[in-house]
């Protein structure tokens, strides 16, 4: 009776064994197709993108010749921007968010020189991305002044991000394609930007 009892043990952890083994496998991947969220915090979050990129980049930043079919949000205008941008700083301001934001204005005039050169570009992301542009690849030292900048451009945009996303409850995923969003209407002619085709991200000149 003994052996019976652990003969049909056996058989049970065996055919346990196997089930699990043979189970099938789940892999979740994050989506890349924007975040859906209320279309009215998608208009605050952009809003408030255009403040601090206008802020930082000054006149640099020119009208746009065309906009993407991804919903934009409708220009509320430079005054209007200010205005948010004094609200908005308010509640977002923090030391690491201020000094993050002080770097990029200390750096901009070289962010600027950079995409005019064609060696750096707006990602998808909200972030900028090294070009292989011919002074790139011909001069070294060039080329690692560049990824310097993108480096360390990168590291405070994304400190930017998490502070602003904790503050407004929103995904940081939000700030980065909104700022994607900004750069892809407002980079001007000639800029290297990250566009949407045939369903994959790709790199065109304005």
């Amino acid at each position: 009776m003994k052996k019976r009892y652990l003969s049909i043990a056996v058989f049970f952890v065996v055919f346990c064994l196997i089930y699990v083994s043979c189970g099938p496998t789940v892999t979740i991947e994050p989506p890349d197709k924007p975040i859906e969220i209320n279309v009215n915090v998608r208009i605050d979050i952009y809003n408030h993108v255009a403040a601090v990129e206008e802020d930082i980049y000054g006149d640099y930043l020119g009208d746009s010749e065309e906009k993407e079919e991804e919903g934009v949000p409708p220009d509320s205008g430079s005054l209007l921007r200010n205005l948010f941008m004094r609200s908005a700083y308010g509640a977002t301001d923090s030391d690491r968010y201020k000094a993050a934001k002080d770097r990029r204005k200390a750096r901009a005039g070289d962010v600027i020189r950079y995409k005019k050169e064609g060696s750096i570009g707006e990602n998808h992301k909200g972030l900028v991305s090294l070009i292989e542009s011919d002074k790139v690849k011909s001069d070294s030292d060039y080329a690692d002044k560049v990824k310097k900048l993108v480096k360390e451009e990168n590291a405070d945009r994304e400190t930017m991000f998490e502070t602003d996303a904790r503050k407004r409850g929103v995904p940081v995923d939000i700030l980065r394609q909104e700022t994607a969003r900004f750069w892809r209407d407002h980079s001007k002619k000639g800029a290297w930007i990250e566009v949407k085709k045939g369903g994959k991200w790709v790199w065109k000149q304005k």
